[in-house]
């Protein structure tokens, strides 16, 4: 969890960052974290970010490449 946590406290900090989501399937096999963020102009100031920073270096490690995948999505309504 502290690499988990280490993304969640870079997060916190950026301009445009709202809040996180992890779900979890009901089998129980698939993760999915979610991000909520004001627009993408402010998720590709954010993910250049990251991409730059050393820091992140472990955290990737842990990421399984085949599973990873990545889906944008606009909020039509929250209730």
């Amino acid at each position: 969890m502290a690499k988990a946590d280490l993304l969640n406290d870079f997060l916190k900090n950026q301009d445009g960052y709202l809040d996180p989501e992890l779900i979890k399937g009901i089998e129980g096999k698939t993760w999915c974290y979610i991000f909520h963020y004001i627009g993408m102009v402010k998720v590709r100031v954010i993910a250049e970010k990251m991409r730059n920073n050393k820091e992140f270096e472990e955290f990737k490690i842990l990421l399984v490449p085949a599973g990873i995948s990545v889906s944008f999505y606009n909020q039509m309504i929250k209730w």
